[in-house]
Parts: structure tokens; C-alpha cells; sequence
């Protein structure tokens, strides 16, 4: 896990949902990616 937060696929794994619906909401709510 990268220092100080979660990967987009964990946090699809532990929500239920696919890594590209992760990547959706992020950019739809203009949370920044590293």
C-alpha cells in the first residue's frame, strides 16, 4: 500500500466494485490522484 493511503484497488475490493468505478467517482469529484 502506497504511504499514506489506499490504492484505487483496494479500495474497489473492499467497496465491492470494480477499480474503474473507483476511478470514475474520483474524477467526478475531482479527487486528486497521485
Amino acid at each position: 500500500m502506497p504511504e499514506g493511503g489506499l490504492t484505487q484497488q483496494k479500495i474497489a475490493e473492499e467497496c465491492g466494485v470494480s477499480p474503474r468505478a473507483i476511478r470514475k467517482y474520483m474524477e467526478k469529484f475531482s479527487i486528486p490522484t497521485r
